[in-house]
């Protein structure tokens, strides 16, 4: 059940911190700014379950580990 629980987290910290932050007027807009939520998610923003650390540098971390043994 824990996937399920980031999923949702991760769709409360879409809506709250950029969909309804933001007013789209075309679909082409959304799309785009879905591009930008995601560099921000993962490259920018601070996640406190990684112990406030950025994903992307949390998942370099793990494959170099596994590709050292």
């Amino acid at each position: 059940m824990q996937g399920r629980g980031i999923l949702e987290r991760t769709h409360w910290t879409f809506n709250y911190e950029f969909v309804f932050r933001e007013d789209f007027a075309s679909l082409m807009e959304l799309q785009a700014g879905v591009t930008t939520f995601y560099t921000w998610y993962n490259y920018v923003r601070l996640h406190s379950a990684l112990s406030y650390a950025y994903p992307w540098a949390k998942l370099l971390g793990t494959a170099k580990s596994r590709n050292a043994a």
